[in-house]
C-alpha cells in the first residue's frame, strides 16, 4: 500500500552576487561636499508600475544591497560616481536642489539593454542617508514597456563611520520574493508535483546557510504538511547573494485536491551568528 507523503527537493541557482534606520530630521545641506565620498547599505523596493501592463514586476527583487560612491567633477559644480546595487550599477552624475537634497541621474547596462536612473532625492543626516530614487527597469521583451521603479534607501551609512561598521538591522538583510507557482498531476494512482519558485536576496558582505520548506495550501486553506524526507533542503549563500530557489514537491495522496497557493519558509542563518526567518505565498496555476 502506497503511503500518502510529501517529497521535496530544493534547487538553489546562485546569481552574483522590518524596521527601517530612519534618523532624526535630516539635514538641508547645499553644498555637495555632504555627499562626498562612500556609502553603504540596502535599498528596498516601495513601487513598481508597468505602464503597458504585464508581470515584469514580478521579476525585479524587493531588497538589495547598494554601494554609492560620490566624488566632485572636473569643474566642482557636480558629483560623479557608481550607484551599485542588485537592480543595476548606474554611472551618475547631479548635484544639490534648492533645498539641499541631492538629485541624481545615470544609467545602467547589462546585456545591451539599457536602465536609466531618472531621479533621486537624498539628504544627509548625520552620518546616514535617506530617501529615494527611480529608474527605469531593463525590459524582459523588448516588445514591453520598461516597469518604473522607486526604491528607498534603508540603513544607509557613509563608510568609516561607527555606524557603518555595525551590522545591519535583520530586516535589512535578507529578503524573499514568492512567485507564482506550477502544478502537475499524472498516473495512476495520481501523484501531484508541484515547482515553487522564489528570488532570494542578502544585502550583506557575510555569507551563511539557509533551509526551505515549501507547503501547498488547499482551496480551503488547509496546509498539505510534509513528512521528512532523507532529501537535502537547504544550501549556503555568498555574501551580497542572489538567487533563485525552484523547490520541488510531490504529494502522494490522490485524494487531496489540488493546491491553490503555498507557502515558502526559509530560516536562514550567517556566519557571524545573525539568524533569522522569511517567507511568502503566492498562487499556483496548472502547468501547461
Amino acid at each position: 500500500m502506497r503511503m500518502n507523503a510529501l517529497t521535496i527537493l530544493t534547487i538553489v541557482s546562485v546569481g552574483c552576487g522590518a524596521s527601517t534606520t530612519s534618523p532624526t530630521s535630516p539635514t538641508r545641506l547645499g553644498s555637495i561636499s555632504a555627499y562626498e565620498g562612500a556609502w553603504t547599505g540596502a535599498t528596498r523596493r516601495q513601487e513598481c508600475i508597468e505602464p503597458g501592463g504585464g508581470t515584469q514586476c514580478n521579476n525585479i527583487l524587493t531588497l538589495s544591497f547598494l554601494d554609492l560612491t560620490l566624488t566632485p567633477n572636473s569643474a566642482s559644480t557636480q558629483l560623479q560616481g557608481l550607484l551599485r546595487t542588485s537592480f543595476g550599477a548606474f554611472i551618475v552624475l547631479g548635484g544639490t536642489d534648492a533645498s539641499g537634497a541631492l538629485t541624481l541621474t545615470g544609467q545602467a547596462s547589462a546585456g545591451g539593454l539599457t536602465s536609466n536612473l531618472t531621479r533621486s532625492e537624498f539628504r544627509v543626516s548625520g552620518s546616514a542617508l535617506t530617501g529615494t530614487f527611480t529608474f527605469t527597469s531593463y525590459r524582459s521583451s523588448p516588445a514591453l514597456e520598461p516597469p518604473i521603479v522607486t526604491a528607498a534607501l534603508e540603513s544607509v551609512f557613509k563608510t568609516g563611520t561607527p555606524e557603518a561598521a555595525q551590522p545591519p538591522p535583520t530586516e535589512s538583510r535578507f529578503a524573499i520574493q514568492v512567485l507564482e507557482g506550477l502544478v502537475f498531476r499524472y498516473g495512476q494512482p495520481a501523484t501531484t508535483e508541484y515547482t515553487f519558485t522564489a528570488r532570494i536576496s542578502n544585502t550583506t558582505r557575510v555569507g551563511g546557510r539557509m533551509s526551505l520548506t515549501g507547503t501547498p495550501i488547499g482551496p480551503d486553506g488547509t496546509e498539505y504538511a510534509p513528512v521528512q524526507q532523507p532529501l537535502p533542503l537547504s544550501a549556503s549563500f555568498s555574501p551580497l547573494f542572489v538567487g533563485t530557489t525552484i523547490t520541488l514537491v510531490k504529494d502522494f495522496n490522490f485524494q487531496r485536491p489540488i493546491a491553490t497557493s503555498y507557502r515558502l519558509r526559509v530560516e536562514y542563518q550567517y556566519d557571524d551568528g545573525v539568524t533569522g526567518t522569511a517567507e511568502g505565498v503566492a498562487a499556483v496555476k496548472i502547468r501547461p
